[in-house]
């Protein structure tokens, strides 16, 4: 999915103009993502909102972002998002053409 990515290259982007090589933060968040992706993988069982509360420490930074991210519209905007995908996809119920 691009969005998964873009949200990678923003990240770097970020870490970049505080000051880290792009190579290092590039390498951080690949490393990062395939922890998490391994995580969920062999958790099958937990869902996504046990996978959160497992790694985001109360007070911690994790919580903090996740917290900012909904704060600041990121939930809303993703699911605009994917509102407008669903209206290009689904069939034109009930109308004719």
């Amino acid at each position: 999915m691009g969005t998964y990515f873009g949200i990678l290259d923003a990240t770097s982007n970020w870490l970049e103009s505080q000051g880290l090589p792009r190579h290092a933060g590039d390498a951080f968040l690949r490393q990062m993502v395939l922890g998490l992706n391994h995580t969920a993988r062999s958790k099958p069982a937990l869902s996504f909102d046990e996978l959160i509360s497992e790694h985001s420490t109360k007070g911690g930074l994790n919580e903090q972002v996740l917290d900012d991210f909904r704060r600041f519209g990121g939930i809303a905007a993703l699911l605009e998002a994917l509102n407008h995908v669903l209206l290009r996809i689904r069939p034109m119920e009930g109308k004719k053409p």
